[in-house]
């Protein structure tokens, strides 16, 4: 049903949601769009204000559109959310609720209502310096790497971070969808909550920050389970088809960009991820784009051979470049694991803050 100012279920176009004043309904819950927060493709991320007298306050909706024929994309969708309620942790978002709405001509709208952050991302943040011209200090790095760290732990060892039970909500459709879906496509964290995870998608704008600093991993549309092989064609499409959807070049580790029969998702993927975005907070830009940008070399070549720099200024000390260092080593197996890279960073920030006592700083 349809009302003025007003689109009950998403019958609204989903790409002029943001331009007016426009109610979206979830579940019986409304919601006031109150801004765009993200633009990818069929995937859109709103800012809404909850017009509910019993929970008011800003909220995300995510809303994936499903075209008519691409079953694929509700499956997806699906995947997603199974992610959502299945981590129970401090350092990864809450999914709220979600609604599997019909739409015209057989599509679907997929919503998703998340945690809003006012603080806003690791990206902004990263912009926010660059306009201002002000390198983020050392200490700060180290500090919110090592929180970083333990929201990417989070996944790759589910239930070391806490595990509090969800308060997530499902309509009934969502539920009669996801029983009679197809769920091979990468494995849900469902099917098996206390195996490990991988992200494959970790970026700065994904990690949203608390008002208190605290990093949070807001988006598992790319996660899978750790260990997943693509022992056949079909796996090896979806996946591949997952990475183009979801995938950030400039953050993804080579491997997952080469991807050829039989290969195996790990979680060193994820540190090649985060060596990225220690570097991207320390310079702006990540290490292939400052490539790219500096010498002309291709970020898809210089990704795959590993070629990068650090700009000659004394900011940062030897021992942090050398941890990206590590994570940005083109064989997997030469990269740390999530503990050790923890480790790495506490480490040398506990150096730093003795330092800076014995310095008088």
């Amino acid at each position: 049903m349809l009302h003025m100012g007003e689109y009950i279920c998403g019958c609204k176009p989903l790409w002029n949601l943001w331009a007016s004043d426009v109610r979206i309904t979830v579940n019986g819950k409304r919601y006031l769009v109150t801004g765009l927060l993200s633009d990818r493709g069929l995937t859109m991320v709103y800012k809404v204000r909850s017009l509910q007298r019993e929970q008011r306050g800003n909220f995300c909706i995510k809303a994936v559109h499903c075209p008519f024929g691409r079953a694929e994309h509700v499956a997806e969708a699906m995947r997603e959310i199974n992610n959502y309620q299945a981590f129970h942790s401090p350092y990864i978002t809450s999914l709220l609720d979600s609604q599997i709405v019909p739409l015209e001509q057989g599509s679907k709208l997929v919503y998703m209502v998340l945690q809003y952050f006012p603080a806003g991302s690791l990206q902004q943040l990263i912009d926010t310096l660059l306009v201002e011209g002000v390198p983020l200090p050392e200490p700060r790095v180290l500090a919110l790497m090592v929180e970083v760290c333990r929201a990417v732990r989070a996944v790759h060892q589910p239930g070391d971070e806490g595990t509090e039970s969800g308060s997530a909500t499902q309509s009934e459709e969502t539920h009669l969808l996801a029983d009679a879906m197809e769920m091979d496509i990468l494995e849900t964290a469902t099917s098996s909550p206390r195996r490990s995870f991988v992200l494959c998608d970790l970026r700065p704008a994904a990690v949203m920050l608390t008002p208190q600093g605290t990093p949070i991993i807001s988006d598992l549309s790319a996660c899978v389970r750790s260990g997943y092989t693509l022992t056949n064609a079909t796996r090896l499409a979806r996946m591949r088809a997952l990475l183009d959807a979801h995938g950030s070049p400039s953050y993804l580790a080579p491997e997952l960009c080469a991807l050829e029969p039989n290969a195996c998702i790990l979680p060193s993927v994820d540190i090649w991820s985060l060596g990225c975005i220690c570097y991207a907070l320390m310079y702006g830009i990540s290490p292939f784009e400052r490539e790219e940008q500096l010498h002309g070399t291709p970020l898809r070549q210089a990704r795959a051979a590993g070629l990068f720099s650090f700009p000659d200024n004394p900011v940062y000390s030897l021992q942090l470049l050398e941890i990206v260092r590590q994570c940005l080593a083109v064989e997997p197996d030469a990269r740390p694991t999530i503990d050790s890279l923890m480790s790495l960073f506490q480490d040398l920030l506990d150096d730093s803050a003795i330092g800076s006592l014995v310095l008088g700083e």
